[in-house]
């Protein structure tokens, strides 16, 4: 399923947040990770050490195929609100059990790790920390329809090394993986493609609405902001396309 924050955009106008951020994730709801903890209780010991060893082999991290991994084997969908500290997960998006614009903030890389649980939004500023920690040049993109109609969006990560830029995904489930072109345009092309190609699938689009897609590169929010200033930040940034 692909699943993201929903809101048609038009030119100059600020878009409202009432649905779920950024996220594209292909898991079922019974794969959806057990999470024991809920962060307003104290943690465990057992579970402080957990989180320590995860954030250690974080920090050591070298290449975006260890990156990639990591991800694969520690983080999910979901969110853990920040006043009701309640854990929401994909189930509760299936359930329409989601308090998206009211409880969702944008966690740092520490957060993440220690929750285990992001949106695309989340995995994609965890992907430019990691990547700038390891000295690669990245930019960082958001896609949103700015027609009548409501599809989802996305963002993501590019990478250049040596002559070549590489499209990071993890959130995107149907194209999770690092995939290689030989400049940005063709990639940022492919993304956009891709992106599309998922709201036919998923979510009734037709050829019609390709013309409303819209992609901006944008500059690192702030840690902690909610989802409408999220948003604001990123189509506060470059229109690509």
């Amino acid at each position: 399923m692909f699943n993201e924050w929903q809101g048609p955009l038009r030119p100059g106008e600020k878009p409202p947040v009432e649905n779920p951020a950024n996220v594209q994730e292909s898991e079922k709801p019974e794969e959806k990770r057990e999470v024991v903890e809920n962060v307003e209780q104290e943690l465990s010991p057992e579970v402080v050490e957990m989180i320590m060893e995860k954030v250690k082999f974080f920090e050591n991290i070298k290449t975006p195929q260890e990156l990639l991994e990591f991800m694969r084997n520690n983080l999910k969908f979901g969110f853990v609100g920040k006043n009701n500290k309640k854990i929401y997960s994909w189930r509760d998006k299936m359930n329409n059990d989601w308090d998206f614009s009211s409880e969702y903030f944008l966690q740092s890389s520490d957060d993440l790790i220690k929750s285990g649980l992001g949106t695309c939004w989340d995995d994609t500023e965890f992907e430019r920390y990691s990547f700038e920690s390891m000295g690669y040049e990245t930019k960082v993109f958001f896609m949103i329809f700015a027609g009548e109609k409501s599809f989802p969006t996305h963002t993501f990560l590019a990478y250049k090394e040596k002559d070549k830029w590489f499209w990071f995904e993890y959130a995107f489930g149907d194209c999770r993986g690092i995939h290689e072109y030989n400049n940005l345009e063709e990639l940022i092309l492919d993304a956009k493609g891709k992106n599309f190609d998922a709201a036919l699938k998923y979510d009734g689009a037709t050829s019609e609405d390709e013309k409303d897609l819209m992609i901006f590169e944008y500059e690192k929010p702030r840690y902690g902001c909610s989802a409408q200033e999220f948003v604001d930040n990123a189509v506060g940034g470059k229109k690509i396309s």
